[in-house]
């Protein structure tokens, strides 16, 4: 099963769990995971855009493109830009031998927090949105919406 029943919660239990979670989070590594996400997220978009417009043959700097086209060949792509970038950060910390000890001490007795749950968490969400990204992002490229 790709989706999980308690994946779907309302906001003020999210905000809730999401507050525990950081109260949790007392290391310094974790700093770290900021500027590499940030990294992880711009360069896997930039790649998948590549890709999409390699298969499209085409660009979004086409002057012929619709505001549309363009918009369906780069935004879609995001979506999956970002669990991928989250999963680059993760991998480059835990390779990092006293930050992966840290954030596993913080990790233990809160189910989903390690480092394999948080990864194929991540990567169910890439599973399920990066066919449909590229789909859109390909049907941007291809069609002109006038």
């Amino acid at each position: 099963m790709l989706l999980e029943p308690n994946l779907i919660m309302r906001p003020s239990r999210y905000m809730q769990e999401a507050r525990t979670r950081a109260r949790r989070r007392k290391s310094k590594w974790n700093l770290l995971l900021i500027p590499l996400s940030i990294l992880g997220i711009g360069s896997s978009w930039i790649a998948l855009y590549k890709v999409a417009a390699l298969a499209s043959s085409s660009s979004v700097l086409d002057a012929g493109k619709s505001d549309l086209s363009k918009i369906l060949m780069v935004l879609p792509l995001f979506f999956p830009s970002i669990a991928i970038g989250l999963m680059f950060a993760n991998v480059v910390v835990w390779c990092i031998r006293p930050a992966q000890k840290a954030l596993d001490r913080e990790a233990e007795g809160h189910n989903g927090a390690d480092f394999s749950s948080s990864m194929k968490g991540l990567a169910k969400v890439v599973a399920i949105t990066l066919p449909l990204a590229l789909l859109l992002s390909f049907v941007g490229g291809i069609i002109e919406f006038r």
